[in-house]
């Protein structure tokens, strides 16, 4: 028991008031995130980093760490090996069916206690086409096998939540009569109510009395998953099994971390886990297992206590009034961050904690740039751009700010694409003639509704991020829409990017493509500090290469497009429009 401080949880007194009397024994924690967490879609964790992360969870107090079921593959038998032989403080269980086969693999291996799992609901039964009598045969012998060889188990009943009543009874008592030295109550798929969990709790205490530890495993389909789990342990439940971040199948297990905060700062119900290193714990596994965390996570989120309202940022200077726990009991810390919801004290503080002098007077000013910012980049604003505002420097949200007016010559406007561009671009990428000679692959179903979609959602999302800059070509009289032009293939830190562009059968022929390549070019050189920008084209489109040489580009040499090396087209030319190639000018038409 790590004992939290109570002096640093704030949430008054309705919950005690609401629960008392709570059982006050020390609940177990089992953790399963090597085994079922690993059954998370797209995780693969070596051997070394699963005794990586069984150290962690050893450090942080975790009762019991399952290290995987050894008869899946070389690996995890490695993992097992590993871990089962690291010295732990923690017990290390392994994991079975009820096969005698993968009991054997836990005697060699020399696992001293184990989960023993085996299907009981009628669903699972039949979908292995296996009777309930032949199944109680299969629980009793993989059980008896197990205990005869000095292997302690707990008896897993797979479904347990579906299973008819009646046979859940019969199946847990022969396991018991077999050796079983404690149960696991299983919600396989996450359908358990927390009354439910309860309820089903309650009937296997009673079962097989108060000497038989009784855990409970469950799933979060229906988001209930640290609920039941606090609900098992009101009824009974002495062990939770779960996972570090809730990872697992579907919607994954319950959250081990969630639980046992829930437990002592809502419910005075302790565990034996250092809440002080959940953080640490939380980004351990989301690295190794490559599964971020939603920022707003309950416990481990990134975003729990920072704080971008200005109404809350007024309010930080006392944390009770803004938060139900301090962070550091959870390894986390406070802050503030600017942005659109920013208020005048959020500057205030921001200024402060950067060190930067911000007078009274300024913070009003300060404030509308940041809301600004914010607003033009729909994000955060960077501790840079914060320091530029107050500064008094002129600071733009997003990397790529492309002026509203567009750019222009005496023809054409080059300009950001509106809703009503739609038919247009649906026609022009179901020109054949055109995704031929670009190598354009449409990956998306090109409806207009879907081309609306990216127009006034996707396409300025990767313009703020400085990705992919998407314009439309428009007529400067009519404001037709003529083609399409883009910058892209960004390396920020060299200063270089690519354009490519496409324009409708009808403006071929008219030095649309040359006008808007020339005007898009010298604006990334001049307002977004390019060095280099980058075209490309087939040997075998002489109206593109006259295009791009009109455009003041000049030929570099060839490179092997692999994007349509099975179209047969591999190599390609490469122009470059260089910044001295364009500052000359800009020098004349200034003198």
């Amino acid at each position: 028991m790590t004992g939290l401080d109570r002096s640093k949880i704030w949430t008054g007194s309705l919950n005690t008031r609401a629960l008392e009397p709570q059982p006050r024994r020390t609940i177990g924690l089992y953790d399963t995130t090597l085994r079922d967490g690993e059954q998370s879609v797209g995780v693969v964790l070596m051997p070394e980093e699963k005794l990586e992360i069984a150290r962690a969870l050893d450090a942080a107090g975790i009762d019991r760490i399952e290290a995987g079921f050894p008869r899946v593959s070389d690996d995890d038998w490695r993992a097992v090996e590993l871990i089962a032989g690291a010295g732990l403080r923690a017990q290390v269980w392994g994991f079975s069916r009820a096969v005698q086969a993968d009991v054997e693999a836990l005697v060699e291996l020399g696992v001293a206690a184990s989960v023993i799992e085996s299907p009981i609901s009628d669903a699972k039964l039949a979908a292995l086409g296996v009777s309930r009598e032949t199944m109680l045969e299969r629980i009793a012998k993989a059980v008896s096998y197990a205990t005869a060889n000095g292997i302690k188990v707990a008896f897993f009943g797979v479904d347990s939540s579906r299973a008819d009543l009646d046979f859940y009874r019969r199946a847990y008592a022969a396991a018991v009569e077999a050796g079983a030295q404690e149960v696991v109550v299983v919600d396989t798929i996450g359908i358990a109510t927390p009354e439910a969990a309860a309820f089903l709790v309650g009937e296997t205490v009673d079962l097989l009395g108060h000497e038989i530890p009784v855990h409970w495993h469950g799933h979060d389909d229906f988001g209930l998953a640290t609920a039941a789990a606090i609900a098992a342990v009101q009824a009974g439940a002495t062990w939770i099994q779960g996972t570090i971040n809730g990872m697992g199948e579907r919607a994954g297990n319950a959250d081990l971390i969630e639980v046992a905060l829930a437990l002592e700062a809502l419910y005075g119900i302790p565990t034996r886990l250092d809440l002080t290193q959940a953080n640490a714990l939380a980004q351990l596994v989301q690295e190794r297992a490559g599964t971020p965390l939603a920022p707003w996570k309950a416990v481990t989120g990134d975003n729990l206590f920072v704080r971008e309202s200005g109404a809350v940022a007024a309010q930080f200077h006392d944390p009770a009034a803004i938060e139900p726990y301090a962070p550091e009991l959870v390894g986390q810390g406070r802050g503030i961050v600017l942005g659109k919801k920013s208020g005048i004290d959020s500057v205030r503080i921001k200024a402060a904690e950067l060190g930067l002098d911000l007078a009274d007077d300024q913070r009003a000013g300060v404030l509308a740039g940041v809301k600004r910012v914010g607003t033009e980049k729909r994000g955060l604003v960077t501790h840079e751009e914060f320091g530029r505002l107050v500064a008094g420097d002129e600071v733009h949200g997003g990397r790529i700010v492309f002026p509203n007016a567009g750019l222009t010559d005496d023809r054409i406007r080059v300009r950001l694409p509106q809703p009503a561009d739609a038919p247009s671009i649906v026609k022009g990428l179901s020109d054949k003639e055109i995704l031929r000679g670009t190598g354009i692959v449409v990956m998306y179903e090109l409806t207009e509704d879907a081309v609306v979609e990216r127009i006034t959602t996707r396409w300025p999302a990767l313009s703020r991020t400085g990705d992919v800059l998407y314009l439309a070509i428009a007529d400067l009289t009519t404001d037709a829409y003529l083609g399409n032009v883009q910058l892209h293939g960004f390396s920020w830190e060299d200063g270089q990017c690519e354009i490519g562009y496409w324009v409708l059968p009808e403006a071929r022929g008219q030095g649309v493509s040359a006008r808007a390549t020339r005007l898009l070019s010298h604006w990334a050189i001049e307002a977004l500090g390019m060095e280099r920008v980058e075209a490309t084209s087939d040997f075998d489109n002489e109206a593109s290469l006259r295009s791009l040489e009109r455009a003041g580009f000049t030929r570099e040499g060839t490179k092997r497009n692999v994007a349509q090396a099975q179209r047969g087209r591999v190599d390609v030319a490469i122009y470059s429009l260089l910044r001295s190639d364009v500052a000359p000018r800009r020098r004349r038409r200034a003198s």
